[in-house]
């Protein structure tokens, strides 16, 4: 469990300095950032991971970028696994 929990820390981390890395605009984020953010998460076999990844993507990147890249995001949802709270993701996007 605690290695669990120091992971998810390095990995908030990481993300939190890639959206503040100078360089990364919408088109970055749109064409190579989130692509590659969608692909880790849903190839995670874990449950937690996956909705730990897609909770940060939506916590750590501006509201315009997600505006702009909604229709990307939510098709990525039907790939998570079953057992995903899908409706918890999707209630954070709304609520940013």
């Amino acid at each position: 469990e605690e290695e669990r929990r120091n992971l998810k820390q390095l990995v908030g981390t990481a993300l939190v300095r890639l959206s503040e890395m100078e360089g990364v605009d919408m088109k970055m984020y749109s064409e190579t950032v989130l692509p590659k953010l969608l692909e880790v998460a849903v190839n995670c076999k874990d449950v937690i991971a996956q909705e730990y990844l897609m909770e940060c993507v939506i916590q750590v990147f501006p509201d315009e970028y997600h505006l702009f890249t909604l229709e990307t995001f939510l098709k990525s949802i039907q790939h998570l696994k079953s057992k995903v709270n899908v409706n918890s993701i999707i209630v954070s996007m709304m609520n940013r």
